[in-house]
């Protein structure tokens, strides 16, 4: 009796002090923040170096450590009072299929694998994966080589798995309007994996206020997946059958490239905006209203979304540095430095004027026809983008 109020007590103690450091990590990612966009007396206006967002992600990762030592904790807490080894518990915890421990080598969270390493020099298994069986790895290795990212571990995710708000704290307090323009999205993809275009349809539906969100189209650009065919007209059925009418597809019956894809997917909306999109991304909370409300303001912006980076092998969720689009002379898109006026606003919720724009986007449809969309006779990867970005009318 006297052991188990021993660990009571100490359980609860560290819970608290857990607590207090969630806190004052908070509380330094605000400070941090504040320097790294705010500064007055920054001269330079140069966007956010890479040491301050490593900085910054360094402390998201240090409070993600946390909270999951606090819900062991409190895990502890509960079976100490029934006598189970939480140590022991903790120790032989399956770590797949979490994206967020799928890279915790240095947290110690990786078992010794005593199944011989088919792949030492794959790229995928760098971070993940050291405790697969052969035929795991030769799976996992077979579909990375296959589609370019851990579809083995897309495969064990959640559908709708929960990711991390990487908003800034002002966004939180953010007003838009009630009334917001109605919201098309489309979704163009070419031998995508299945549970990954699965993932962009869910997040969508989750984080799409059901006022705005009107339909969602997918585009398939001629796949040659057999997964891709009745497999995703399955599943298409399924999202309808709780959602009437929210999801269509447009099928090419010759590969036509990325640009006339996205031309497609805009002529078969309805609504009043369409998002142009991948099908290989997901949408975070709150993603939506500031793009309708930016339009809905001015009818001839077009927005480039900024949607924050998925890794390919461990799928963790990384927050894109702000910056602004442009481009050089070979017509190829790159991130230049935020201008002076907008750093002198210090308001990292205001838009952010840009020469360019990258693949995704957003804009009025009937503003995107008029200005003829995106020119379809682009068969390769980029240029359209800059080229449509150089045609829109300036102010």
């Amino acid at each position: 009796m006297l052991r188990r109020n021993v660990l009571g007590v100490l359980s609860i103690g560290l819970l608290l002090v857990f607590a207090l450091n969630l806190l004052l990590i908070f509380y330094t990612k605000r400070i941090v923040q504040e320097l790294i966009l705010g500064d007055r007396q920054n001269k330079l206006h140069f966007a956010p170096s890479e040491l301050n967002w490593t900085v910054m992600d360094r402390l998201s990762r240090l409070e993600a450590n946390l909270q999951h030592l606090k819900q062991t904790m409190k895990l502890a807490t509960k079976q100490s009072e029934d006598g189970i080894c939480t140590l022991a518990m903790v120790k032989d915890e399956k770590l797949y299929p979490f994206p967020d421990r799928a890279h915790a080598k240095e947290g110690g969270f990786f078992k010794e694998n005593p199944h011989k390493v088919l792949f030492p020099d794959s790229e995928l298994f760098k971070k993940w994966g050291r405790d697969l069986s052969e035929a795991q790895q030769k799976e996992a290795e077979d579909l990375f080589q296959k589609f370019g990212y851990n579809v083995y571990l897309s495969d064990r995710l959640p559908l709708d798995r929960t990711l991390p708000d990487t908003r800034d704290s002002r966004c939180h307090w953010k007003q838009y309007p009630s009334q917001l323009p109605s919201l098309s999205v489309i979704l163009i993809f070419m031998d995508e994996a299945l549970t990954v275009i699965q993932r962009a349809i869910t997040s969508i539906i989750q984080r799409t206020p059901p006022r705005l969100l009107k339909e969602i189209i997918l585009v398939d650009d001629f796949s040659s997946h057999g997964e891709l065919k009745a497999d995703l007209d399955e599943k298409i059925k399924l999202y309808n059958q709780k959602c009437p009418g929210l999801l269509k597809i447009v099928r090419h019956t010759e590969r036509r490239g990325l640009a006339a894809a996205r031309n497609t997917g805009r002529e078969a909306a309805t609504a009043d905006v369409v998002a142009i999109l991948d099908a290989h991304i997901e949408v975070n909370v709150g993603w939506a209203e500031p793009i309708l409300a930016r339009i809905q303001e001015d009818r001839t912006v077009i927005i480039s979304p900024v949607f924050d980076n998925i890794l390919f092998d461990t799928f963790e969720l990384i927050k894109y540095a702000l910056a602004v689009d442009g481009f050089n002379w070979e017509l190829w898109c790159r991130y230049d430095a935020l201008p002076k006026a907008w750093v002198d606003l210090h308001d990292v919720t205001a838009p952010v004027r840009s020469p360019s724009i990258m693949g995704i986007l957003a804009a009025n449809r009937l503003f995107l026809e008029e200005i003829g969309s995106l020119d379809g006779g682009m068969l390769t990867y980029g240029g359209e983008n800059v080229e449509l970005s150089l045609r829109r009318p300036r102010q």
